[in-house]
């Protein structure tokens, strides 16, 4: 069996090897990787990008030299922040209307339907750790 070059496991292998381009797609036009304009310790630029889970997510670019990316990072998350717990509420209170006519089990639906978001928004923060540690050990 053979791995695509686009696979997980065949990005992790060109990291390890320090053989990983960086792709060009949509989100990464959005926020480029940093210009770094004074060398910075990139665990610890990482490590201040993990403030996102408690909403200052992008702090690890600004340290880093890319104050404008830091701040586009920061609005998106605080946007996203503001509908993922727009949706959140919005299911809850289904779930809560729907109760009493389903004997719970639409409380059980709403949070099985509502884990898989929930996991995807609270791994951004570490994705974008790890592409900013990425970023910084290769300039």
């Amino acid at each position: 069996m053979t791995t695509s070059s686009n696979s997980i496991g065949a990005k992790i292998g060109q990291v390890w090897n320090g053989t990983y381009k960086r792709s060009l797609g949509f989100l990464n036009q959005l926020i480029p990787p940093p210009v770094v304009t004074r060398r910075v310790n990139p665990f610890l630029a990482a490590a201040l990008e993990l403030l996102g889970f408690v909403g200052f997510l992008g702090i690890g670019r600004m340290i880093a030299g890319d104050t404008a990316g830091g701040i586009k990072a920061m609005i998106m998350w605080w946007l996203t922040t503001f509908c993922f717990a727009a949706v959140i509420s919005i299911a809850g209170l289904i779930g809560i209307v729907l109760a009493v006519p389903t004997v719970g089990l639409s409380i059980l639906g709403v949070i099985v339907l509502m884990m898989p978001p929930l996991f995807a928004w609270l791994s951004v923060p570490v994705i974008a750790a790890g592409k900013l540690l990425v970023d910084l050990q290769r300039t």
